[in-house]
């Protein structure tokens, strides 16, 4: 099974359900600096625990995360939807 997710530096989008399911997944996945956006339950049902969002990340969709993992975000200004915003799927 999966269990750790290296993305490639140079991405921008993580779309809407990426990652939604892969439930092995539980080492801390590195977002790359170059992430802008993360889409709505890209995420998801995952057993990630912690992640941390680089200063560009300007967006985070609902529910992008399990609602037990710690999101530390280095932008401020970032826009993170609660769990129960209207979504994109």
């Amino acid at each position: 099974p999966l269990k750790k997710i290296i993305l490639p530096e140079g991405l921008k989008v993580i779309g809407v359900k990426a990652f939604v399911g892969l439930y092995d997944i539980k080492d801390t996945t590195i977002i790359p600096s170059t992430v802008d956006t993360i889409g709505d339950y890209a995420f998801y049902r995952t057993a990630l625990r912690q992640v941390t969002l680089p200063a560009s990340v300007r967006r985070v969709g609902a529910n992008a995360f399990p609602a037990d993992c710690e999101v530390i975000c280095l932008n401020p200004d970032a826009q993170i939807l609660p769990p129960d915003a209207e979504t994109q799927y």
